[in-house]
């Protein structure tokens, strides 16, 4: 394995550069040759020409200008105090000075292997109260090639998409919380939540009024089996994964959110589009499907929709006050360092319903074919963030009661629910 060091000489830049280190990930354009598009490499960071201030992850994006790439720089490790060069020379070997000295001249590059060892153990020495910190840069350029299709994995990208899809939502910079979004697979799978690195601990007084809005919230968190908060400025987002089963015998997962300044819900439950051997992505119906899409037909006959009373706020208002929806998947697969969420796009129950009554699904043998082919106008990931984000979708007035027997529903069916909501610093506890 190698590394590289980038060294930003320019006054100017300094200071803005290291602002921009402050807020988790920035990006420049440099010419860096012989590393392959995608790939992460750990990397050393110089503000001037005399000491390394970070150690991070870069990686090598689209190319921007002539011999000059876009490179994306995030999981700061910032030295304190900074490591002068003069100081990093005296303990490397003296075979490997001359190669580390005409690396880190001018605007820096790659080292040769085994420099980079050295300059590696030497980094480690000098400041061994980083050393967790480093391997953990290692640990994810080694993952970062690592794609897992089996179903298992298919069932935690799920997850991980649930969570990255709620970050969104929330109006959190998902890209911004990579580094705590960072999975670790130990002995064996475990739900995403279980996995995820640096998760922030809640107390069970703080999880019991986060989550009570979903209603008995203490006769199911028995089922609990992760949770984390992700915080930023007045507003913070609460995640728990409650699921009845192992995760082996998981077959998919839903989230259920709620947006507090609109007081809406939004379910979402994940389907397979599966390639068929002419390359076309194919959803077809199944007694699973059959079995869940009336259950949530149940629950809208039981809670049908009405209009908005006068005198009500006007957050009450819905484009469409649906409040199911699926998220039909391509290639489900689970990358430990993606940022990106599963591709794929979304349809309203309502919706889905009158194209398979309307027989334009119909398939060759009569069944009801869904594929990105056929299926015409729908949700992407970010139009559907959008709607969900201002309330523009999702449910109104008298349906946050019914939602306890909807989770129970799940959880009695062996499934996994992610369960997510924001939470604003002046909200008060009566709500």
């Amino acid at each position: 394995m190698t590394g590289l060091i980038i060294v930003f000489d320019e006054e100017k830049r300094k200071y803005s550069l290291e602002e921009r280190v402050y807020y988790g990930s920035f990006s420049d354009a440099l010419s860096v040759s012989d590393w392959p598009m995608k790939e992460l490499q750990v990397c050393l960071l110089s503000f001037d020409d005399e000491k390394i201030n970070e150690a991070c992850i870069a990686k090598k994006q689209w190319k921007v200008a002539t011999a000059k790439n876009r490179i994306e720089f995030s999981d700061f490790v910032q030295f304190e105090p900074a490591i002068r060069f003069d100081e990093l020379e005296k303990e490397i070997g003296n075979r490997f000075k001359s190669h580390f000295t005409y690396t880190s001249d001018g605007q820096g590059g790659n080292f040769p292997p085994k420099t980079w060892d050295e300059v590696w153990k030497a980094l480690i020495k000098l400041r061994p109260k980083y050393k967790d910190s480093l391997l953990g840069l290692i640990e994810k350029c080694t993952q970062s090639s690592i794609i897992k299709r089996d179903k298992i994995h298919q069932t935690i990208a799920q997850e991980k998409d649930s969570v990255q899809l709620s970050l969104d939502i929330s109006g959190f910079e998902r890209k911004g919380f990579r580094n705590n979004l960072f999975y670790r697979e130990r002995e064996k799978p475990a739900p995403f939540l279980q996995g995820i690195q640096e998760a922030s601990l809640i107390e069970d007084r703080m999880l019991d009024h986060d989550m009570s809005v979903f209603g008995d919230w203490t006769s199911i968190k028995k089922y609990q089996v992760g949770a984390t908060t992700f915080k930023k400025r007045d507003q913070s987002l609460t995640i728990v994964n409650v699921n009845r089963g192992a995760i082996e015998h998981a077959l998919g997962v839903d989230l259920i959110y709620y947006n507090h300044s609109s007081q809406s819900y939004v379910l979402v439950q994940y389907k397979r589009l599966n390639k068929t051997s002419t390359g076309n992505h194919e959803f077809r119906p199944d007694e699973q499907f059959n079995k869940e899409k009336k259950r949530m037909e149940k629950f809208s006959k039981e809670n049908p929709i009405k209009a908005v009373p006068k005198g009500k706020p006007s957050f009450w208002y819905r484009l469409n006050p649906e409040i199911f929806y699926f998220k039909f998947c391509y290639d489900i697969t689970f990358s430990p360092l993606s940022s990106d969420l599963i591709k794929g796009f979304y349809l309203p129950l309502d919706y889905l319903n009158i194209y398979i009554n309307s027989g334009e699904l119909k398939g060759p043998r009569g069944g009801a074919v869904l594929s990105h082919k056929n299926i015409g106008r729908n949700f992407n990931n970010s139009f559907f963030i959008d709607l969900v984000q201002h309330g523009w979708i999702g449910s109104r007035l008298k349906t946050t009661d019914s939602l306890t027997k909807i989770i129970k529903d799940k959880l009695q069916a062996g499934r996994s629910v992610m369960l997510a909501r924001t939470k604003h610093r002046d909200e008060t506890e009566d709500w």
